[in-house]
């Protein structure tokens, strides 16, 4: 936004200070005025070709987001499969760096912005001419309010607001996030029951190690913060995570009873297979000496002769079938 300067003559017309994208404007039309025109004609020409590869850049990111509006849709599972994320994933690793999220995010930039908005901004510098990233568009998605999100893009382009800067707002609270899906996105089944039970430790000793940790560096530091210094946006993030905390501690009992119940019926067969071992160890010679003795009793002893076979009967004409009376 626009600021006045502080100069108090009254007979002056203010003077509006330029934002970093406008000083950046001019300082090039400057420069440009000292070239002779051959050498103008190569900037300007060189300058076009860095534009369209910018846009060409972010509008190819674009339209794979706009494919992975359906492919990523979880009501369309039938169509894509249940497991088409982690598919296209794993194909597009080497390009995309297999990255999960970034798929999310290049789904969310296709569904959140016009297609000749992305094209048109592009090819613009930004600030004091950076350039607009896939990363800023991912990061102005995430913005709960469309108002706030094109005050946001206005700094971005005026004064080129970096994407680590939104998301930076974005966790402190000064821009209110989109709300997400309860849970976060649906978790895969594990290949394995083994691998399903060992990812669940892994998860909750990183929870655990995270909780000590919040001890002394986020609820100490809270403790001791100065009454001026809480925000409203503070009290939220801690209502917000009191109540997610609420409903795992309900999860966290329901899976220590289902262990209880899985671990005591575990115990129990491998008590009952250790039991039935002796006797079924016991049994296998009478089973081998039957087994013997039935092969023995089938078995062709040398030149008997094969019995003779059985002379066919030859079969009858069947009668005219008569009709019910």
């Amino acid at each position: 936004m626009a600021e006045k300067s502080s100069d108090k003559s009254s007979d002056k017309a203010p003077v509006i200070l330029a934002t970093p994208l406008v000083a950046y404007q001019r300082e090039r039309e400057k420069l440009l005025a000292t070239m002779t025109d051959s050498t103008r004609e190569v900037a300007l020409a060189c300058d076009k070709k860095l534009a369209a590869a910018r846009r060409g850049n972010i509008m190819t990111l674009y339209y794979i987001g706009s494919r992975l509006v359906d492919a990523l849709d979880e009501t369309k599972q039938g169509q894509y499969g249940s497991d088409a994320v982690k598919k296209l994933n794993t194909f597009l690793k080497d390009s995309l760096g297999g990255n999960e999220n970034l798929l999310y995010g290049l789904r969310r930039v296709a569904q959140v912005f016009d297609e000749a908005f992305v094209k048109e901004h592009s090819e613009k510098p930004i600030g004091k001419g950076g350039e607009l990233t896939i990363q800023h568009l991912i990061n102005l998605t995430a913005i709960e309010s469309p108002e706030d999100r094109a005050r946001t893009f206005e700094e971005v382009v005026a004064h080129g607001l970096s994407a680590e800067q939104i998301a930076l707002r974005l966790r402190s609270g000064e821009l209110k996030a989109r709300n997400t899906r309860q849970g976060g996105r649906k978790v895969s089944p594990p290949l394995s029951l083994l691998s399903g039970l060992e990812k669940l430790r892994a998860e909750a000793t990183k929870v655990g190690n995270y909780l000590d940790m919040c001890d002394k560096h986020v609820f100490g530091k809270i403790a001791k913060m100065a009454v001026g210094d809480i925000t409203d946006a503070l009290v939220a993030k801690l209502k917000a995570d009191k109540e997610e905390l609420t409903g795992l501690r309900g999860k966290l009992t329901a899976a220590d009873t289902h262990i209880d119940a899985c671990l005591t019926r575990a115990e129990k067969a491998l008590a009952d297979r250790a039991k039935a071992a002796p006797a079924a160890e016991a049994a296998k010679p009478a089973a081998k000496a039957t087994a013997k003795a039935t092969a023995k009793a089938t078995t062709k002893k040398p030149g008997a002769k094969a019995a003779k076979p059985k002379p066919k009967v030859k079969a009858k004409r069947p009668a005219a079938a008569t009709a019910g009376v």
